[in-house]
């Protein structure tokens, strides 16, 4: 099989996942990213129509679609409330690993990367720095 071939598969796997949703909305009581703004595009809920909508080719991937995709703690609030049982958190993780391969990664995703890249931790604090403190810790014990 093909990658892009098992790059479809892999996409309706996760759209046939959003579907699940029955857009119950209670998901809201207990988002952290909807209590801050108070409005139904933060929601959970909203987000899961967002990933159909974008998963089926129903809409463009544009600034507000990225955005929204990353504006999830991926605390899983939504998760433990969700009479689904859907793992709203997973689903978020997915749909940015498809938008990073899309080319739409967030300042602060990229660094990241080129910090784990470069010193192996996504603080970009040098390495022997950290084995310095592993060995205090180490002589503590």
């Amino acid at each position: 099989m093909n990658e892009s071939a098992s790059n479809s598969e892999e996409l309706a796997k996760l759209r046939d996942e959003v579907i699940i949703c029955t857009n119950c909305g209670l998901c809201k009581a207990v988002c952290p990213i909807f209590e801050e703004n108070r409005r139904e595009p933060f929601s959970a809920r909203a987000k899961m129509i967002l990933a159909y909508f974008l998963l089926s080719d129903q809409i463009e991937l544009n600034d507000t679609v990225v955005s929204r995709i990353y504006q999830c703690t991926t605390c899983k609030n939504c998760t433990y409330t969700c009479l689904c049982e859907l793992d709203v958190a997973k689903i978020i993780e997915k749909l940015r690993k498809l938008l990073v391969e899309k080319g739409h990664a967030t300042e602060v995703s990229s660094e990241l990367v080129t910090n784990i890249e470069k010193t192996y931790n996504p603080f970009g604090e040098d390495p022997k720095v950290r084995n310095n403190f592993l060995k205090l810790v180490q002589e503590e014990d």
